[in-house]
């Protein structure tokens, strides 16, 4: 079923911790929008290891009209935040979520005394533009992977 979201009201986005009962749907829409990137790179998807790195506490669920439309993970490392994961409906990409999540966590980053955000992202992924967009830039490529980072 096809969603409308021409008339996508920001400020009605309902965000809420993950729970055990989300997992089927951020696996699917993990590899849903990551297989195509991953076969791009000659790589294989793997469900043993999402489910490895798939970490409930540090996933927050997006929601809207009551349904479930994405999921983005970030979390503290030693010295930099860490984007997980930024996972949207396909047909919630390009309605301004990834602003509104870009902005939840610099928000949490200024709070904290470790101002630097890094994310990864697989070589031909669209998404690196939104991610210049916001000022990150490469520090590193390896492989299939595009090392990111942002100063706050």
């Amino acid at each position: 079923m096809k969603i409308e979201t021409k008339n996508m009201q920001l400020n009605a986005v309902n965000e809420r911790k993950c729970v055990q009962a989300d997992y089927e749907f951020c696996y699917s829409l993990s590899k849903e929008n990551m297989e195509p990137y991953f076969k791009l790179n000659l790589l294989e998807w793997d469900k043993n290891i999402f489910e490895r790195k798939f970490n409930f506490t540090k996933s927050k669920i997006l929601e809207y009209e009551g349904k479930r439309i994405g999921f983005y993970s970030y979390y503290l490392k030693k010295n930099y935040w860490y984007i997980e994961d930024i996972q949207l409906l396909q047909q919630y990409q390009g309605k301004g979520l990834g602003k509104y999540i870009f902005r939840k966590i610099e928000g949490a980053v200024k709070k904290s005394n470790v101002k630097t955000i890094r994310l990864r992202i697989l070589e031909g992924n669209k998404a690196i533009n939104i991610y210049k967009k916001y000022q990150f830039y490469v520090i590193k490529k390896d492989n299939s992977y595009i090392l990111m980072e942002k100063k706050v």
